[in-house]
C-alpha cells in the first residue's frame, strides 16, 4: 500500500525527505495478522530490494516509478526499522502476536535473519529494533516482558525500542502523587524522569542477562502527556533534560514526538507554524550537543536534591555544555569545572544561549545570546525553568571508546 507511483505518501518519499534534511529514517512494519508483513516473510526482503535494489529489479522498479532511481540507503544517515510499535498492546494495538512476547521475540529474530541474508542489507546503515515497553522501574518490564522478549537473542536484532512518555501529570500517572498545581506537575515530572533513568539502567542489566549482548535502547515516542499543559516552557525543559539523560544511559538517538500533532506538537500549524518552547530547546540541542556524550558530575549545596541537569559533549575539537534547570522556583549559579588537560581554543569568542520565558506556563520561549570569554571555573547562571547551552573548541582532552 505504501510503494509505487500515484500515492500521497510512500516509504520512498518519506526516506528521501529524511535524507534531504540529514535525519535518521524510522519505519515501523505492521504486525496485525492480516498484513503482508505477517502473511509473507518475503515482504521483508522485498522491502530491502525496494529501498536499495537496482531500478531493474522487481521492487527497485517500484521505487524508480516514484522518481528515485538510486538506492535510498546510500544517502541515508541510518534506517531504524521497528518490528511493530507498542506490540505489547496486542489486539488493542492491532498486534495479536503481542499476547505472547516470547513468540513475538522469536518472530523478530527470524525476520531479522531473513533481512540480514539479503544482498541489499547494509549493517552499517540499518538498525533492526524490537518493540518494548516503558522503562519505569516500579512496573519494570511489565512483569518480565523484556526478559521474555530477549531470551534466545544471539545478536539478530540490534536495538530495543522503549516508550519515552513521562508522567508528572495531575491525572495521567496513577503511580505518582497527582499534586495540586502545575508546579507539582513539573516537580513530579523531574522525579519521574530520574525514576525512568534508573529503569533504563535496569533494562540494560536485563538485556545483558537475557541475551549476553549490549543493545542500545531507543525511545519510539517521547513527551510529557497532558493536553492541558502542551507546548509550555516547563514541559520543554523537563523533556529535553530527559532526552539528554537517556542518551547518557544507553539510548541510541533522542527522538521527539511530535512535530505538528495533538498535545505533543512543537509547532502550531493553525498559527502559521508558531514555534513552541520545545522546538527551540530541540534546535539548540541539535546545534551544539554532538558527538560523544561525556560523563559529568554535579556537586551541589543541596545534597540529594537535583537542582540542575548537567550534560557535556565532545566531537573532535568541538565541545558542548548543556545546563537545564530542575528547579522551577530558584535560579542557580553553576561553576563549570573543565578537565585540567583541556586547552581552550579561541575562548573569547564563545556564544552562550539561554532559552527562557516569562514563567513555566509560557508558550513563548525567548532565546537570549551573549558572547563570553570561557575559562575554567566559569560561573554560569541557570535561571529557573530555563536552559543554558554553549559550544566551544578545545584540544588535548581526547575521548577514548
Amino acid at each position: 500500500d505504501y510503494i509505487g507511483s500515484g500515492k500521497n505518501m510512500t516509504f520512498g518519499r518519506f526516506m528521501d525527505f529524511c535524507n534531504e534534511i540529514g535525519a535518521y529514517t524510522v519505519i515501523t512494519c505492521g504486525v496485525e495478522d492480516a498484513t503482508d508483513w505477517r502473511q509473507n516473510p518475503e515482504t521483508f526482503t522485498n522491502f530491502l530490494e525496494y529501498l536499495a535494489g537496482p531500478a531493474s529489479s522487481t521492487y527497485g522498479a517500484k521505487r524508480a516509478e516514484e522518481g528515485y532511481t538510486e538506492s535510498l540507503l546510500e544517502g541515508s544517515r541510518g534506517l531504524v526499522f521497528e518490528f511493530g510499535n507498542e506490540v505489547w498492546g496486542a489486539s488493542a494495538h492491532d498486534a495479536q502476536i503481542g499476547q505472547n512476547y516470547a513468540e513475538y521475540g522469536q518472530w523478530c529474530r527470524e525476520m531479522a535473519t531473513l533481512m540480514r541474508a539479503s544482498e541489499f542489507y547494509n549493517e552499517d546503515k540499518i538498525y533492526l529494533t524490537y518493540s518494548g515497553r516503558d522503562p519505569h522501574p516500579d512496573v519494570h518490564n511489565s512483569g518480565g516482558l523484556h526478559s521474555s522478549l530477549l531470551t534466545g537473542d544471539a545478536g539478530e536484532v540490534d536495538w530495543l525500542a522503549v516508550a519515552g512518555y513521562m508522567g508528572g501529570n495531575l491525572n495521567y500517572s496513577p503511580e505518582i502523587d497527582p499534586g495540586e498545581s502545575e508546579l507539582d506537575y513539573y516537580r513530579n515530572g523531574i522525579s519521574y524522569m530520574l525514576h525512568n533513568i534508573e529503569g533504563l539502567r535496569m533494562t540494560m542489566e536485563q538485556i545483558l542477562e537475557a541475551s549476553s549482548d549490549f543493545k542500545p535502547t531507543y525511545m519510539y515516542e517521547a513527551n510529557m502527556t497532558n493536553s492541558s499543559y502542551y507546548g509550555r516552557l516547563g514541559q520543554a525543559m523537563v523533556q529535553t533534560d530527559y532526552y539528554a539523560s537517556a542518551v547518557e544511559t544507553g539510548s541510541a538517538i533522542p527522538t521527539i514526538f511530535h512535530l505538528t500533532g495533538g498535545q505533543w506538537k512543537m509547532v502550531v500549524p493553525s498559527q502559521d507554524y508558531k514555534k513552541l518552547p520545545l522546538y527551540y530547546t530541540t534546535k539548540y540541542y541539535n546545534k551544539l550537543c554532538k558527538g560523544n556524550a561525556l560523563r559529568t558530575e554535579l556537586e551541589t549545596s543541596r545534597p540529594g536534591i537535583e537542582t540542575v541537569g548537567c550534560h557535556a559533549y565532545a566531537d573532535g575539537e568541538n565541545f558542548g555544555v548543556l545546563l537545564i534547570s530542575r528547579d522551577f522556583e530558584n535560579d542557580w549559579t553553576v561553576q563549570v569545572d573543565l578537565p585540567d588537560e583541556l586547552e581552550l581554543l579561541a575562548p573569547e569568542t564563545v556564544k552562550m544561549y539561554t532559552i527562557t520565558g516569562d514563567g513555566f506556563s509560557a508558550k513563548d520561549a525567548r532565546v537570549d545570546s551573549t558572547v563570553i570569554t570561557l575559562s575554567d571555573s566559569l560561573l554560569v547562571t541557570v535561571p529557573k525553568h530555563s536552559m543554558v547551552v554553549f559550544g566551544f573548541k578545545g584540544s588535548g582532552a581526547g575521548v577514548e571508546d
